[in-house]
């Protein structure tokens, strides 16, 4: 049978199969955008994770470096005061860095020096 026979002898049903073949065409669609949706989506979480968890190991290596290097800092300014109590003053700090903790030791080097000086003149005037 001849296509254009078949239409005018079955409108309804031509109608049909071809309303059919394109809702099915139209849900092949939309599974197809579903699926590459959920898979950006995956991609995208898979990425989101390592970027938080690979921060969060950064950030923990830096706070772990950080309160290494304040707690020797602070160790070597305690020893100094340790000794100070003791009425040891032959003690010495470093005083080469550029932060905030040589800037500590240099001033209490010179609170050292200046209670030498006030010490050595204290007792030779008396």
């Amino acid at each position: 049978m001849a296509p254009v026979a078949y239409r005018k002898q079955n409108p309804g049903r031509l109608r049909s199969c071809c309303v059919w073949l394109y809702c099915t065409t139209l849900a092949y669609d939309a599974e197809n955008v579903v699926y590459r949706a959920n898979s950006l989506y995956q991609t995208a979480r898979k990425v989101f994770i390592g970027l938080t968890v690979g921060l969060a190991a950064v950030f923990l290596v830096w706070g772990l470096i950080l309160s290494r290097l304040i707690k020797s800092s602070m160790a070597q300014v305690n020893d100094v005061l340790t000794k100070l109590y003791e009425y040891d003053f032959t003690v010495s700090l470093a005083e080469e860095d550029k932060n905030e903790f040589a800037s500590m030791n240099r001033s209490l080097a010179q609170v050292i020096e200046n209670m030498k000086q006030a010490l050595q003149e204290g007792t030779g005037k008396l």
